[in-house]
């Protein structure tokens, strides 16, 4: 439930006149203790800067801290913990400190951890999820059942296919004879039209008298108009 206005002036009244009515000796303790923890935090901030400066060796010597190389299992490890020391440096033995434990030194390739998953797509090898864009996290069953549905359409449709091609293979032949049937009725058919054609042509030609009627071919051709008109020539 939101504060009103009425209720939160009210609170701020009630703290302040709970301020005014503390002693002022342990505002001054609180203040000191502050002020200490400040200095403090400052005093090591500017001690890391300087051994950050430093080579490991030479912060090991100073902090007489033990070699990180050499470490054992059991060893001491916290003089590396300190603030004061180089964040490399405390890896390093931290680095060294896991190996001498053989349950942890022996890595099985199980550990999720190892990768960096900031990025899902470089994290690791056959990296799957079942999130997708728009759908959300898939249930896997139901996109199981899906593929199974889309593999059992693509085997009947290539079945289908393949009968179909089967069908026209076998009709193949048929066509074809019938084809050939067709071709050979219609050259049939286009020389007996050919052959009425020129026998309707030979009986529509005139007819010329015989010379045994007494009747002079030439005299029946001469009264015949000639089919094409000589052309008229100009000399100048």
């Amino acid at each position: 439930m939101s504060e009103s206005r009425f209720s939160r002036w009210s609170r701020r009244k009630t703290e302040a006149r709970v301020e005014q009515a503390r002693d002022p000796a342990e505002i001054a303790a609180e203040q000191a203790e502050v002020e200490a923890q400040a200095a403090e935090a400052e005093a090591v901030k500017s001690e890391l800067e300087i051994n950050e400066s430093l080579s490991d060796a030479e912060v090991i010597e100073k902090y007489a801290l033990p070699d990180p190389d050499a470490l054992e299992l059991g060893s001491d490890i916290t003089g590396f913990l300190r603030q004061e020391v180089p964040e490399l440096l405390r890896r390093r033995a931290l680095r060294a400190f896991w190996k001498t434990n053989p349950v942890l030194a022996c890595l099985d390739g199980l550990n999720d951890y190892d990768e960096d998953f900031t990025d899902a797509a470089t994290a690791m090898k056959g990296f799957q999820t079942i999130y997708k864009v728009g759908e959300g996290l898939v249930d896997k069953s139901k996109t199981k059942a899906l593929a199974a549905e889309a593999e059992a359409a693509r085997i009947e449709a290539e079945a289908a296919r393949i009968e179909v091609e089967a069908v026209n293979l076998e009709a193949q032949p048929a066509a074809l004879a019938q084809s050939e049937s067709e071709s050979e009725s219609e050259s049939e058919s286009e020389s007996e039209s050919e052959s009425d054609r020129v026998g309707a042509m030979a009986e529509a030609a005139p007819a010329f008298p015989a010379k045994s009627d007494g009747v002079e071919r030439d005299e029946i051709e001469g009264d015949v108009a000639p089919r094409y008109r000589p052309r008229m020539r100009f000399t100048p």
